[in-house]
């Protein structure tokens, strides 16, 4: 059944991978062609399923830094396709709840779950984060990679992970922060090449954590490793894109080579950074 879902889905499904440009059918498929449906595990789909930067190292940082094992309950937030939960699970036993707002790509992470026999581990609700209820003090570990840039209002989505884990639990996020106060026609290419409206600062970033009751463990700007993927990226595409002309049309091509160059044009210019945070929620006496 699995098999037959993945034939109706769009071979570009994934507009774009941090990595390198894959769609997520077209790779399952190639994986198809010389194995079972049921031979295949996470370790098969993570050089695609991961959709932020440096694949599976921040899952793997996360992994220790929450002290993830089969006892702890995890919340992803923003999980898109689902990759860190189900390379968690698979890892770990740990039970993830994942919270994605797009219908799709919940729905894709549903099927990649049953495709690598997690769903018994992993959760996927479609939701927006912000406004779900039922999530108070019931996790140890959240977890956010890449996501909370595309929530409209940060500060918001600080205080929901903050009020969703359990004394003592810690949250682990990579994110993007505005490099400086910005311009409105900066704000506005940010929004329009990566989603990311009402952008924070690295300091207002902490801040707001902080304001959520946070205490921050580890604060690390990420934004030279970031930014040296995102400009090989774009810089190799060319190349790339005519071994990729038998999977997908020059459209999709053209508009993922334009995506691929925005991205470098907004490091290159000092809009955005990158930032890796742990925080810990207090134990209260």
């Amino acid at each position: 059944m699995a098999h037959e879902q993945l034939a109706l889905l769009s071979p570009m499904y994934d507009r774009y991978h941090y990595g390198q440009p894959i769609g997520v059918t077209v790779e399952i498929r190639r994986l198809l062609k010389n194995r079972h449906i049921l031979q295949l595990s996470e370790k098969d789909l993570c050089h695609f399923d991961q959709e932020h930067f440096l694949g599976l190292e921040p899952v793997k940082l996360a992994r220790d830094m929450l002290k993830i094992d089969h006892r702890v309950a995890v919340i992803d937030i923003g999980s898109g396709l689902g990759g860190p939960a189900r390379y968690l699970a698979e890892e770990t036993g740990a039970r993830i709840d994942s919270v994605e707002v797009q219908p799709k790509r919940a729905d894709l992470a549903r099927l990649l779950n049953s495709v690598v026999r997690v769903s018994d581990r992993v959760s996927v609700t479609t939701a927006d984060f912000c406004t779900l209820s039922g999530l108070e003090g019931k996790y140890d570990a959240a977890l956010s990679l890449l996501s909370m840039l595309h929530f409209p209002d940060k500060r918001l989505a600080h205080q929901r992970a903050f009020e969703s884990l359990k004394q003592g639990g810690r949250l682990f996020l990579e994110d993007y922060v505005s490099a400086r106060e910005l311009s409105p026609a900066e704000e506005a290419t940010l929004l329009k090449s990566v989603a990311f409206p009402n952008p924070l600062t690295r300091e207002e970033y902490l801040s707001s954590l902080r304001s959520a009751g946070f205490n921050i463990l580890h604060a690390f700007d990420t934004t030279a490793s970031w930014n040296e993927q995102v400009q090989q990226r774009s810089r190799r595409f060319p190349e790339a894109r005519s071994a990729l002309e038998a999977d997908y049309d020059n459209v999709q091509l053209s508009e993922l080579g334009a995506f691929f160059n925005e991205v470098s044009d907004i490091f290159h210019r000092d809009l955005i950074r990158g930032i890796r945070v742990v925080a810990e929620k207090p134990v209260f006496p």
